[in-house]
Formats: C-alpha cells, structure tokens, sequence
C-alpha cells in the first residue's frame, strides 16, 4: 500500500506532512506508513476513503484497478449527486442556497459559534473547516 499512498501523493502534489493534517492523524505515522515500517490500519484507511472518496479503495490497498473509482461509491460520498440526473441547482453560474424554512434559527439568537464548514466539490470530494470564533 506504501507504493500507492507515494503515487496518490505525487498525483495529488501533496506533501506527506499535508496529507497527515488532512487525515488528522501524526505525521510520524504516515512516515511510518510510507517507509514500509508499519501497514496501515483501519482507523487510517477509514480516515483517508472519507476525505478521499474518489480514490478507489480497492486500488490503494492492492494495487488493482483505476486510481479513481468511475463512478463515487455511494458508501464513501456525503452526497453522491452523481447518481441524480440533474444537478442539485438549476444554474452553475450560482452557488445553491438552502431556502429558510421553519427549521431555521430565529434572527435573534446571539453569540452563536460556527462550528464547521464543509464545502463540496463536483467530484464528490470535500473540505472541512472548523473554526471557534463567535459570529
């Protein structure tokens, strides 16, 4: 798996220390996992198919098949909007907004925190930022 996790990583122009943050797990853990002393476990390769979905599974553990999957495994995508016809939004020129409905917080509720922002790509990958600043 070492061989592949260096391709994905010359592939993806990542930087081992990059790729550890993302997986929010030790650097020298993955230098660990790359220089062949330890094989990855579970916890790793849970990690890495939830931040990179479109890479396919049985291609980073074996070595067989396409370096990404053709079509997202609807197990390892948030929202898999590749299996709908059309697009989640009628018009890619604007970004999609929820509409408010009932369920929305009412305008008064003050000192709020943004927890966390996930931004997802066309691809079905994504981006996770937390932050602790009151908005």
């Amino acid at each position: 798996m070492r061989d592949q996790l260096n391709l994905f990583l010359k592939k993806e122009n990542l930087t081992p220390s990059e790729l550890a943050d993302i997986l929010e797990i030790q650097r020298s853990g993955l230098s660990h996992i790359l220089t062949g002393r330890n094989n990855p476990g579970y916890d790793f390769i849970k990690k890495f198919t939830e931040k990179f979905p479109n890479v396919n599974l049985q291609w980073l553990i074996t070595g067989k098949g396409d370096f990404y999957n053709e079509k997202p495994n609807t197990l390892n995508t948030l929202f898999p909007f590749d299996n709908q016809e059309e697009e989640p939004h009628s018009s890619k020129d604007q970004p999609y907004e929820n509409p408010l409905n009932e369920h929305s917080p009412s305008p008064e509720v003050k000192n709020r925190i943004l927890m966390k922002t996930i931004l997802i790509y066309s691809d079905n990958t994504f981006e996770e930022y937390t932050s602790t600043k009151a908005i």
